[in-house]
């Protein structure tokens, strides 16, 4: 009797590897990259993202990686810059469809464009004292002034709405509540050791809410700034009423 044997299953092949070759096609798997390691950090911690497995969830070939990005921190720096640019073009349509808001609409808006971005805070958090200790200057430089040239629009469109404030003004607040995001979200994310000891009913005055603590900033900050533009404009009007000299608007 003749034994028919079944044939073997062909195992199957990677998609050939693809040079990218037109300007676009390197800017398309540049961003497909960041996406991917987005994803991954969105999952995992840095500490335990390796290149490779960027390259892996990329659906590319490891060397791939580096011929975009030197380092993780690199890599990182850029999926940081893509998620504040998401987090700065929220705003700024945001803000400008406001018509005359208390301080309330402007912190409401301000923290639903965090909420919304879950990932902006754990990037901003490790930024400073991760991804820019192994990077080169000039990526440095360019992702700074990225920062004050975005930075600038947003501000412009918070100075438009909450009138108080003189030029400048708005891009300073962003700077400040970028500080705020590292510092509240760094308390309200303790380690698993520190959670458990936070839970205990002693410790309950420790205990901080992210998005209670960071409204409760926001409006305090707004509040400040408004107090300390307002008494300038007060204190110049009145220096201008003793010495008879017509009075300007302050920051003008």
């Amino acid at each position: 009797m003749q034994v028919t044997r079944a044939p073997f299953p062909r195992k199957r092949r990677r998609p050939a590897y693809v040079r990218a070759r037109t300007t676009e096609h390197k800017e398309e798997r540049r961003q497909t990259l960041i996406e991917a390691a987005r994803d991954l950090f969105s999952r995992r911690p840095f500490a335990d993202i390796t290149m490779a497995d960027v390259a892996s969830h990329a659906r590319l070939a490891k060397g791939t990686v580096y011929g975009y990005f030197r380092t993780k921190e690199e890599l990182f720096l850029a999926v940081t810059e893509t998620e504040v640019a998401a987090w700065l073009d929220y705003l700024n349509v945001n803000l400008g469809a406001l018509a005359s808001p208390s301080l309330d609409d402007v912190t409401a808006v301000v923290c639903r464009s965090v909420s919304e971005r879950p990932l902006l805070a754990p990037l901003l958090a490790i930024l400073h004292s991760v991804f820019e200790h192994n990077i080169d200057e000039e990526s440095v430089f360019r992702f700074k002034v990225g920062l004050i040239e975005r930075g600038t629009i947003t501000g412009s469109r918070l100075e438009a709405v909450l009138p108080f404030l003189p030029v400048g003004a708005g891009r300073r607040f962003f700077a400040m509540l970028w500080a705020v995001l590292i510092g509240v979200h760094n308390m309200t994310s303790p380690a698993p050791s520190v959670r458990r000891v936070l839970e205990r009913p002693v410790m309950a005055p420790l205990r901080l809410d992210f998005e209670t603590t960071l409204r409760s900033m926001v409006h305090a900050l707004l509040a400040g700034l408004r107090e300390k533009y307002e008494s300038r404009k007060r204190s110049t009007r009145s220096r201008a009423q003793r010495s008879g000299r017509p009075t300007t608007a302050f920051g003008a």
